[in-house]
């Protein structure tokens, strides 16, 4: 017949050690874009918001349409061609050169 083994005998949780907390994941950086490669993101960003501006200086469609002074209105359709040609030629990361 075989002798029954003993359980392990258990510590107290008072004298376990305990294991050191585990240092926090960093954080992934913004990968630089190749050498040599041009990033257009700032110049984007830069220009959406001169579009932004205008477009809330100038108002509505409608009020473009009448409005005495047309210069600022055909310099803003001129920024807006530009921001669908970037977005053609720059899609999707706005980085040409990688």
């Amino acid at each position: 017949m075989v002798k029954k083994r003993t359980p392990a005998r258990k510590s107290s949780p008072k004298k376990r050690a305990k294991k050191p907390a585990r240092p926090a994941r960093k954080s992934m950086t913004k990968a630089r874009p190749p050498r040599g490669a041009i990033d257009f993101n700032p110049v984007k960003k830069s220009l959406r918001a001169h579009i932004a501006k205008l477009e809330s200086q100038l108002g509505p469609a409608e009020a473009r349409a009448i409005a005495a002074d047309q210069e600022p209105v055909r310099t803003l359709a001129k920024l807006q061609q530009l921001d669908r040609l970037m977005t053609d030629l720059c899609t999707p990361t706005m980085v040409i050169g990688s």
